[in-house]
Formats: structure tokens, C-alpha cells, sequence
């Protein structure tokens, strides 16, 4: 499949390479890299997505390049996308003329594109763009390594996740000897909060439910209390890691109401239990340990939903 992705390179010129909505460090960072790669190769290249870039990852090298639109425009001769199994994911009408590339690490999609790369074995995208730049022999810059790296870094979790390999220990290896501080990542993406956030974190937290004996932690967020910290609606984004970190808890869940009754799902597990399971019972989807979903209703009604059906698999 890459030797595919590579002849399309070679034989075209115009590009633009967008992310899933919602965009996370993963697919930020992959098309960051993936941006930067193409323009040493002589490219014409746009980075294009339809939501804004958190807050979290607003010092990425060329993040300020991106542009947010509500449709993909103008049309180029080829388009990326990361992490985008169906169409609905880019957030963008149905568009013809793009040769349409989607490179995934999640194992469900959709047929969504001319060529279609997916490697569930790999820790992250940012693990597949690095393969695919080495294999078009081209340097790594500060840029593309930075922005690969801060792509792993981020979907494992920095590197606590299962998804975290041998391999994954190499790519970063080879990222750090092309001028990657570490500490300066993970410094510019996690040790820039307000004084807002952490005192919503403490609300947050403060009102966390337990149910099964403690194998469930929930906590959840509203829109009028992001409001009334005067905080981006982004910034709460990482809380479900908080209650995951409790001892004897098997499976975290974060609801985050993003507009009137509806929520946004972010479900995080430990052990064996496949939170992927979850999501998909309410037509989302993720990887076994880290999933999500949208459900509309009141928050006690989706959160008695979605706690009754952990509870269901738990006694599976």
C-alpha cells in the first residue's frame, strides 16, 4: 500500500492534507509532518480541517498554517486524510475530483477513499507517516521529527498505553537523534494551563461517580461551566485520564456536553475490558483502550445509558 501512496506522490503536485473532526495530537501532528515532508519534495500543499486546533497543540511547528473551513476548498489534485474511516469524520459536504488518501491506525472503517492505509499495529499515524518519509527518503527536519514525535507521544498516551511497542520506542529513537528535546514536548503540550482549567478540573473531579464496586469512574463536564471560566471548549479535553488513574478502576468515562443535550463520550479502560465495544453500541468507535461517541439526551439519561452498558460488558 505505501509504494501506492508513494507513485500518487510522484505523480502529482497539488495537495492538501486534512484531519478527522475534533483533532487530536495524532492526527495534528501526522499532518503536520506529512505537510512539511511534501514541501521539501517540491509539493504544493494545504493543510485544510474543519475545527479549530485545541489549545493543547497550539505550539506544534506550522500550526498556524492550518486552515479551518467549513468545506474542502479549493480542490487539489490529491487529499489526505488522517484517521478518517467515513467521510462524516472530516466534518466536510461530499467532494468529487481529489484522488482521496486515508491513512488509519484504528482496524473499523468505512471504504472511505481511493486508497485506503491502515495498520492497527502501529502505536499511532504519526507511527505510519514516519515510515512513509523514510521510504521517500527524505530528511528528517526539525519540523517533521518534532511533529511525529508529539503524534506518538500524545495517542500513547505518553507511552502508557498498550499501543506502545518496541517499534514505537525506535521510531522516537531516531526522532530524538534528528533534534527532538523530549522534556520540550512534553512541556509544550501539557505544562501550559490556565489557572481556569485547573480549577474545573477540581469541580470536575470533585462530583466523580463510582459505580460496580469502583470498577467504573465517571465524571462529567457542561458547557456553561466552560463559559463561566471564560476557558476554551477544548480545554477539558484530558480529564477522563483523572479517574482512570484511580486504583481498582477497570474503565473511565468523560461526558462533555458540546452543544444543548448532546455529549461527547470519551471512554478510557485498563486490563482486558475493550472499550471499543462501548462506543460502537451507540455508533462511535476508537481502539480497545481509548474509544468515543456522541449521544444525545439529558446527562442523567446518557450517563445511565452508557453506565449500564459498561456494566454489560463488565459482566461479560
Amino acid at each position: 500500500m505505501i509504494r501506492k501512496i508513494i507513485d500518487i506522490i510522484d505523480r502529482h503536485k497539488s495537495f492538501t492534507i486534512s484531519s478527522h473532526l475534533n483533532p487530536d495530537g495524532d492526527s495534528l501532528g501526522s499532518q503536520l509532518a506529512l505537510g512539511f515532508a511534501l514541501r521539501k519534495l517540491g509539493k504544493e500543499v494545504r493543510l485544510i480541517n474543519h475545527d479549530p486546533v485545541p489549545k493543547l497543540y497550539q505550539r506544534l511547528p506550522g500550526v498556524s498554517e492550518i486552515e479551518v473551513r467549513d468545506e474542502l476548498f479549493p480542490l487539489p489534485e490529491v487529499a489526505f486524510f488522517i484517521e478518517c474511516g467515513y467521510q462524516e469524520r472530516t466534518g466536510f459536504p461530499p467532494f468529487s475530483g481529489p484522488i482521496v488518501v486515508s491513512i488509519d491506525h484504528h482496524e473499523k472503517g468505512g471504504d472511505f477513499g481511493d486508497i485506503s492505509w491502515i495498520e492497527p499495529t502501529s502505536s499511532s499515524v504519526g507511527e505510519m507517516i514516519y515510515q512513509l518519509v523514510v521510504e521517500l527518503d527524505i530528511p528528517l527536519s526539525y519540523e517533521i521529527a518534532y511533529n511525529l514525535y508529539a503524534a506518538i507521544f500524545t495517542d500513547t498516551g505518553s507511552f502508557q498505553f498498550t499501543n506502545t511497542s518496541a517499534r514505537t520506542f525506535e521510531v522516537c529513537s531516531s526522532l530524538v537523534r534528528a533534534g527532538v528535546n523530549p522534556a520540550k514536548v512534553a512541556e509544550d503540550i501539557y505544562y501550559h494551563n490556565s489557572p481556569g482549567k485547573i480549577r474545573l478540573l477540581g469541580r470536575v473531579l470533585y462530583r466523580m461517580g463510582e459505580e460496580s464496586n469502583g470498577e467504573i469512574a465517571w465524571i462529567y463536564l457542561l458547557r456553561r461551566e466552560i463559559d463561566e471560566m471564560g476557558l476554551s471548549p477544548d480545554e477539558g479535553d484530558g480529564f477522563v485520564n483523572f479517574p482512570l488513574s484511580l486504583e481498582g478502576v477497570k474503565v473511565a468515562i468523560f461526558f462533555k456536553e458540546v452543544d444543548k443535550a448532546l455529549f461527547r463520550i470519551s471512554l478510557r479502560s485498563r486490563g482486558e475490558v475493550d472499550v471499543v465495544r462501548i462506543a460502537d453500541s451507540f455508533g462511535g468507535g476508537g481502539h480497545k483502550k481509548a474509544a468515543g461517541c456522541y449521544l444525545k439526551g439529558e446527562l442523567d439519561e446518557v450517563i445511565t445509558r452508557v453506565v449500564g452498558r459498561v456494566k454489560e460488558v463488565l459482566r461479560e
